[in-house]
């Protein structure tokens, strides 16, 4: 793992991260020393899901202006990441064993793993619950860091946030 490569405090949420990106000019830096150019956010969940991830998608344009932010959601979302400021490419979430969202197809989340690793992203963001199952899916991006929060003790991603349930989507983000 590459934790050891953080210089940056941790913070409570993804959102207060990024803010504190864009104070120190938008040149925050997370991997070896290098810029993020490309961060993946996987968020596959329903509309107000979504809405409520809007100051995180804020904080992550302001702190990384020039880096290319892709959201990897449902169908459905696409019409969303068109609308966004903060968002730049929409990919459709393709299937992972656990998450139920859409049908299982093996096939499809191989090809789109592929696809994930030839765009290397600097940065992969879980925004997708706990982190039992999708912690595993942001993992397979392979990104240079990620991040999310766990519910336990979980060394898949590089970065996480104890994740508490009884919080609600509105704080959490």
């Amino acid at each position: 793992m590459m934790t050891d490569q953080i210089r940056e405090p941790l913070y409570r949420t993804t959102a207060q991260a990024a803010t504190a990106a864009s104070l120190s000019g938008g040149r925050w830096s997370v991997v070896g020393g290098q810029p993020v150019r490309r961060i993946a956010i996987y968020r596959g969940l329903f509309l107000g899901d979504l809405l409520c991830s809007v100051p995180t998608f804020r904080a992550l344009r302001q702190g990384f202006p020039h880096a290319e932010i892709t959201l990897i959601g449902l169908p459905w979302a696409e019409d969303f990441v068109r609308r966004s400021p903060y968002l730049d490419y929409f990919l459709h979430f393709p299937s992972f064993p656990g998450i139920l969202e859409v049908p299982q197809d093996p096939a499809r989340t191989a090809a789109f793993f592929a696809e994930a690793h030839a765009t290397r992203y600097d940065l992969a963001i879980q925004m997708h619950g706990s982190g039992n199952t999708s912690n595993g899916f942001v993992a397979g991006l392979q990104a240079g860091m990620s991040l999310g929060y766990r519910d336990g003790q979980d060394d898949r991603i590089d970065v996480s946030l104890m994740y508490d349930p009884e919080e609600h989507e509105v704080l959490r983000w």
